[in-house]
């Protein structure tokens, strides 16, 4: 080879100087078409009607959404119904997971509906289906059954897979809990969705199968119950099938009343109340000298707050509260209906103890130190990559057992900080308990604070009677129970 650099540049120069330019004509970018139509068909029986009732509560003002039966009852033709803040007649929704529907089943599920109880209750009836409906027999049964329908003053609507696939189109989050992200990035593009930190749907379900199993072994330790005669030969009730939720009391100061309850509540929870000789008014709970107090059912309320503090004496059911949250939260099949408002959400417990004898130590141990060295404790390591991503995602609920249960005050404090700073900096919801004048207080307008209240007598009657039957020592359902029978400690421990 010729390294002479004469040569080099004469032969550079035979290069016409056109071809040194940038191209002129830049190719057009390759066509990629999204999907438009989700993979309905692979959803299970359940997940399908989960979806239905995802795109009911995103169908207008919806105040209230829930399913109608379950499998062997009977359910007049509806599978759940929705009602709306505006209207006092119900949206009946049928849910049909079928590979083919043909205009005889348009017939067949009007008809059906048509029958039962919920018919003159409605002013909508939709029809969800993972199949099509686009075929020319099918658009006139259903034209035809429209018609018929609306002139009972009822719409008809059917939600085929191409409908439901348009109405998910703008709903990013929805296609990644029930499809996956690789989905949201196929059919609604990635950059549609706001929260990329977020779990997809895979990444919650390994989630709630995990943590399930930790904490419904942890929890049968923590709280055993009553110990059932061996005569019974009855094993040890579960928490979800013997709890009863009870009732809380808001306090409200008398002379202000009229403003929001927010502010009212943006004081340090845990400082002890000012004493003047101003009285309740009549009909309400004495608290103290200047405050009155709601008594309103634990889900109602907590569903109302972003952050809460319920506060109680010892054995009144504080611990066991958040115990029976977590455990229903995460339950494929929650026994309570009232946890609904909470079932997309990530629950996890923290005991307060544990992260402020860390601190106490002379360990540095932020929140997520703190769980993933109480996760080490109980062998449960392999836990903590999914932890550490759910504590990452707005949909995570803080469970904080026993701000009264300090190593010491300054590491409480600590923790206190920690705490709230996190809650500060990240949009998620917690739920903390504590013994009332604790010493160590959090504040702030998305705090509020509760006492849990005693049981009342139907309480305690509903209590005893859940006892009694599963553990075998009664068979009547329907037996009475009266009167001040149980201690708040049942509920509680």
């Amino acid at each position: 080879m010729n390294t002479d650099s004469s040569f080099v540049v004469a032969d550079l120069d035979r290069v016409p100087i056109e071809l040194e330019s940038p191209p002129d004509l830049p190719v057009a970018p390759p066509v990629v078409t999204r999907a438009q139509i989700l993979p309905l068909q692979q959803l299970s029986w359940e997940n399908f009607e989960r979806l239905c009732v995802r795109l009911a509560r995103l169908d207008g003002d919806v105040e209230h959404c829930r399913l109608y039966g379950t499998r062997g009852q009977k359910q007049h033709g509806i599978d759940l119904y929705t009602r709306r803040a505006s209207s006092e007649k119900y949206r009946a929704y049928q849910c049909k997971r079928y590979e083919e529907f043909t205009a005889s089943d348009i017939t067949d599920a009007v008809r059906e509906f048509r029958k039962g109880k919920w018919f003159k209750r409605c002013s909508h009836f939709f029809l969800c289906m993972s199949a099509s409906s686009v075929l020319t027999q099918q658009a006139e049964e259903y034209e035809d059954q429209r018609n018929a329908l609306r002139s009972e003053g009822i719409d008809f609507v059917i939600w085929d897979c191409e409908e439901i696939s348009g109405l998910l189109k703008s709903q990013a989050a929805v296609v990644d809990d029930f499809f996956g992200r690789a989905w949201v990035e196929e059919f609604c593009g990635l950059s549609s969705l706001s929260d990329e930190k977020r779990l997809d749907g895979r990444a919650v379900t390994r989630f709630r199968q995990e943590m399930r199993r930790f904490y419904g072994a942890l929890v049968d330790r923590l709280d055993p119950g009553i110990p059932i005669p061996p005569e019974v030969g009855q094993k040890a009730i579960p928490l979800e099938e013997r709890y009863v939720l009870p009732d809380v009391e808001v306090e409200a100061d008398v002379a202000e009343s009229s403003k929001s309850q927010q502010a009212i509540m943006a004081e340090p929870i845990g400082s002890p109340p000012l004493q003047t000789e101003e009285g309740p008014p009549a009909g309400q709970y004495p608290r103290t000298a200047r405050k009155y107090a709601h008594r309103v059912p634990a889900d109602s309320w907590i569903a109302q707050v972003k952050n809460c503090v319920v506060s109680g004496g010892p054995g009144s059911g504080k611990s066991t509260l958040l115990r029976y949250l977590t455990i229903e939260i995460l339950s494929e099949s929650p026994s309570d209906s009232r946890v609904a408002p909470w079932m997309n959400l990530l629950p996890v417990w923290i005991p307060f103890a544990f992260w402020t004898k860390q601190i106490s130590e002379g360990r540095e141990c932020g929140l997520c130190e703190c769980i993933q060295r109480w996760l080490s404790l109980w062998d449960e390591d392999s836990l903590w990559p999914t932890v550490e991503s759910a504590l990452k995602d707005s949909r995570l609920l803080l469970l904080v057992d026993g701000l009264d249960e300090w190593t010491t005050m300054e590491a409480g404090a600590v923790a206190s900080s920690m705490l709230q700073v996190f809650l500060e900096t990240h949009p998620v919801k917690a739920i903390a308990t504590t013994r009332p004048f604790a010493g160590v207080s959090v504040h702030g307008p998305d705090w509020q604070a509760a006492q849990i209240a005693p049981l009342t007598t139907d309480q305690q009657s509903d209590l005893c009677r859940k006892w009694f039957i599963l553990s075998g020592l009664i068979r009547d359902p329907g037996a009475a129970i009266e009167g001040p029978v149980v201690n708040q400690q049942v509920n509680g421990y």
